[in-house]
């Protein structure tokens, strides 16, 4: 016995287009200042005098709390919806990002670009971004809205390198 599943599309004010290009947007804005962190690494290690295992050890923490969060954000989206997550998340990656700008320690540092910012990424990165336009654009316009949201998540790293530099 074979079934297809029908994923239903929430009933929503806005276009699919309007939902792709946010999840765009956001895929742009979480993904591009990531790709920055090899090229800030030496001013920040200059300024301050830290060590490269300093700066390091932050954006593994950032990923490993990414990783682990993302379960947590995931089932959060889950039972109060994706877009009240990305919001949430992505407020709390923006505050780990202005942060981690006036962190004078490797602690506080660790804190800002590690701790909050994973969290953050957990619930605002491209894949939890591909979760939520999935189901809210129909199902025929989601392998466009899927490889438009990644693509936009790359277009973020062609923009905000050359910034950095």
């Amino acid at each position: 016995m074979t079934a297809t599943a029908k994923t239903p599309v929430p009933k929503t004010i806005l276009s699919p287009w309007i939902i792709v290009a946010a999840g765009c947007f956001i895929a742009m804005l979480t993904w591009g200042p990531r790709s920055v962190a090899g090229a800030m690494q030496l001013p920040v290690l200059n300024t301050y005098g830290w060590s490269t295992e300093a700066y390091s050890f932050a954006f593994a923490v950032q990923a490993l709390l990414w990783g682990l969060f993302q379960p947590l954000a995931g089932r959060l989206a889950d039972t109060y919806g994706s877009q009240k997550v990305m919001i949430g998340a992505g407020l709390l990656y923006a505050l780990g990002v202005l942060l981690m700008t006036v962190s004078p320690t490797p602690l506080t540092f660790t804190l800002t670009a590690g701790v909050i910012t994973g969290i953050g990424l957990s619930g605002c990165s491209v894949a939890f971004i591909i979760g939520g336009v999935g189901k809210m654009v129909p199902p025929a316009m989601r392998p466009l809205a899927f490889g438009l949201v990644g693509a936009s998540g790359s277009f973020g790293q062609f923009v905000f390198s050359p910034l950095a530099g």
